[in-house]
């Protein structure tokens, strides 16, 4: 559905004085009764630091003869078939018009039939912007959407597809949908999951660098009095259930269990929960809650550390009184796997570097002087996370390359991981990640022929790192063995290695 286009229209922004420059002559006689002075012109933007003048179609700018004295012998002179005069006429000391087309407008004042002024005027072309909005899953039920009263009514849990068009270089978007998922977005083409029940308003708006300013516009008209459109998310008909294939451990070893709807307060559920360790072994739970800021997460604090090699699940028997905020009961699960925090536990460097998407990363990771046909560099190819990856052309040499930063290592037993990717047809047999300052231990990872090729593969080995010096500086490099081909490396982290007593 496509909402009607709405033209809006800038107020006096500010008011610019333009005088008139000629060149100097001593012999030059004013007309009686004036002074040759410029005009005035009103909601005109200033753009840039050239003052050049730039309104758009469909503004009024509004001119006034500034010029001193007492005459009215004048004239506006306007490109012919460019504009429509709003008020005011070709004659008055204030005309107001409008441009009809884009391009360079030239405007003159010309006081007892000699020209007293000239000006031009950048006109952009004129802005307009209109969406649309479909359920993501056209059989969703419960979803409507009234033109008439600008009304869109979703079941709790609808994700809804926004999908702007907008013209006149409209590009810095702003979406917002208190309460809902997310509740706000700059994208053009938002994603909203709505969850939170009841009505609320909702409103958009779109600017450009040129005009300046926030500009917003609302998109329907009611009674020719523009407003914003009411959202009504009402109980959903679906189960209430979990809305992800896997829970997430966070930093301070909060499990996080994500529902596809808010939840209604409770307390005293951690009897119909439950948490096993490699599947055999439960582990004690000591709280069950809500996340502070969002009711559909449940989070789960146990009573015992969590160690990162830990492999765990949870369980609902479905005996539990939660409910939803719209009376529903969630649904039962069993063995919902976790997936662990892994976020490097060693600082490394500069993070940029480490995941590739900075402006350090480049010169950072060089081939090394022993290289033999091989070539690194910051690629947009492909990534895991964010846009670039490390990206290593082998020619059937060994290829080595290595990271100048140094990074701060204490000794000790290490897990270092990174995403790899080996294209279709890549011959390399054995991968060795080495760490060190110099190089005092190494070890390969051989499994680079095993690896499937065309598709990221997450390849982790242990370190056991030991200096022959007070230093704990290190550098990582890697080399590719006897292959050829194009690799991608991406998320380097560096793990202190736990082990569960």
């Amino acid at each position: 559905m496509i909402l009607k286009n709405i033209k809006f229209y800038i107020a006096t922004l500010c008011t610019l004085i333009i005088l008139s420059c000629t060149t100097r002559d001593d012999s030059f006689t004013p007309p009686e009764g004036t002074v040759p002075v410029a005009f005035i012109i009103t909601s005109i933007i200033e753009a840039n630091n050239d003052r050049d003048l730039i309104t758009r179609e469909g503004f009024d700018v509004e001119f006034l003869d500034a010029s001193i004295g007492t005459s009215d012998d004048r004239q506006w002179e306007f490109p012919e078939g460019s504009y429509e005069i709003v008020s005011g006429g070709l004659d008055t000391k204030k005309i107001k018009v409008k441009f009809l087309s884009s391009g360079d407008k030239e405007v003159k004042l010309n006081k007892n039939s000699a020209e007293t002024a000239t000006v031009t005027i950048t006109v952009l072309e004129g802005a307009s912007a209109t969406f649309s909005l479909a359920p993501v899953d056209p059989d969703v039920p419960g979803f409507s959407f009234d033109q008439t009263t600008g009304t869109l009514t979703v079941e709790s849990g609808t994700e809804v597809q926004f999908t702007s068009n907008v013209t006149g270089g409209l590009s810095n978007f702003n979406w917002k949908f208190p309460g809902q998922s997310p509740s706000f977005s700059e994208e053009a083409n938002p994603i909203i999951t709505f969850l939170k029940l009841g009505e609320s308003n909702w409103n958009f708006r779109v600017t450009s660098a040129v005009p300046f300013g926030d500009i917003r516009i609302p998109f329907y008209e009611v009674d020719a009095e523009e407003t914003f459109l009411k959202v009504i998310v009402t109980p959903s008909s679906k189960p209430f259930v979990v809305a992800v294939s896997e829970a997430n451990e966070l930093e301070d070893e909060t499990i996080q269990i994500p529902f596809n709807g808010e939840f209604s307060p409770f307390s005293s559920q951690e009897s119909h929960f439950s948490v096993m360790l490699n599947g055999t072994t439960p582990l004690g739970i000591e709280s069950v809650s809500l996340n502070s800021e969002d009711a559909t997460i449940l989070e789960i604090k146990l009573s015992e550390p969590i160690y990162r090699p830990d492999v765990l699940t949870v369980s609902y028997d479905g005996n539990g009184t939660l409910q939803s905020k719209d009376t529903r009961s969630p649904v039962a699960f069993t063995d919902l796997p976790v997936a662990m925090h892994n976020v490097s536990s060693v600082p490394m460097a500069s993070a940029d570097i480490f995941d590739f998407e900075g402006i350090n990363a480049p010169a950072a990771w060089t081939v090394r002087h022993d290289n033999v046909g091989g070539a690194v560099e910051i690629s947009n190819d492909r990534a895991t996370s964010g846009s670039s990856s490390l990206k290593i052309t082998g020619s059937g040499g060994t290829v080595r390359f290595v990271c100048s930063e140094n990074i701060d290592v204490p000794a000790g037993e290490y897990i270092i991981t990174f995403d790899l990717f080996i294209e279709a047809g890549g011959t390399y047999g054995e991968i060795w990640p080495t760490i060190g300052n110099p190089w005092f231990q190494q070890w390969r990872d051989a499994r680079a022929a095993a690896i499937p090729r065309g598709e990221w593969v997450e390849v982790s080995t242990t370190a056991d790192i030991i200096y022959g010096s007070t230093t704990t500086l290190a550098q990582i490099a890697v080399r590719l063995e006897g292959g050829t081909g194009v690799v991608y490396m991406d998320n380097w982290k560096l793990l202190t290695k736990e082990v569960r007593p």
